[in-house]
């Protein structure tokens, strides 16, 4: 008898993002995706910087997308630890996730792996890696899919597609929405198919879902409802590097 999967977590919306940027997202208005034409077929993936997926602990979806793409940006060679990030702001929230991630130096995984509570004993002064420069791009599609062109991963905070929470490889715009639920992701690629866009999501709900973790999900899921934004992560700091 095949296992049944575990149910998604799905984070509340208030917790995802702040009043404000609820919003300010509620007053933004979008073209219809019929009314905008992508370009050219074509699929543009930066995955092989990726680490392998990951399967979240509880609620820390923030953490793991936001972790995601600073492995990402150090082109995939080192697992940084998601329970190092979570301690320094212990939030639900995208924004303190990357705010966190921006003034501290996060551990290596191999010092404070996902199963222990606290880091290995006389490690706990080993942090080395820090966003160093990150930019919000909001709803801006073209702004992402060139930080992808650029070799940039995003990370991306949403209202969670049903199709997606039904691990669909591909979410179309046909997916209904929880309006009340949300889940944070690494961007790692996007395509577009007769001139409609999809972004390539790096999801942390374990490798067994979608396309061996990954799944794509339409722009024209957002072009008229729910909640989305994104950030590029352009550089990160390595302090090790510093000393060589």
């Amino acid at each position: 008898m095949t296992p049944k999967r575990k149910k998604p977590v799905l984070t509340s919306l208030i917790q995802l993002f702040t009043r404000k940027t609820l919003k300010e997202l509620s007053e933004t208005s979008f073209l219809k995706s019929h009314q905008y034409n992508w370009g050219v077929d074509r699929i543009v993936s930066i995955v092989n910087k990726d680490t392998s997926v990951k399967s979240q602990i509880g609620n820390t979806c923030t953490g793991y997308s936001t972790i995601a793409a600073l492995e990402n940006k150090l082109g995939g060679t080192i697992d940084l630890s998601e329970n190092s990030l979570w301690s320094f702001y212990q939030a639900y929230s995208l924004e303190k996730a990357i705010g966190a991630a921006e003034a501290n130096l996060i551990l290596e995984n191999r010092y404070w792996p996902e199963h222990q509570n606290h880091p290995t004993a006389g490690t706990e002064n080993k942090g080395r890696f820090q966003l160093k420069t990150c930019v919000k791009l909001d709803r801006d599609y073209s702004k992402v899919l060139n930080a992808i062109d650029n070799g940039n991963p995003c990370v991306v905070a949403l209202n969670t597609p049903k199709d997606l929470a039904k691990y669909y490889p591909q979410v179309e715009a046909t997916s209904a929405l929880y309006l009340r639920k949300g889940h944070a992701l690494c961007v790692s690629g996007y395509k577009v198919e007769n001139g409609k866009g999809y972004f390539l999501v790096k999801n942390s709900w374990g490798p067994d879902i979608g396309l061996h973790g990954y799944q794509y999900i339409a722009f024209a899921v957002y072009d008229v409802n729910g909640y989305i934004i994104f950030w590029e992560v352009d550089d990160v700091y390595d302090k090790g590097e510093q000393k060589r």
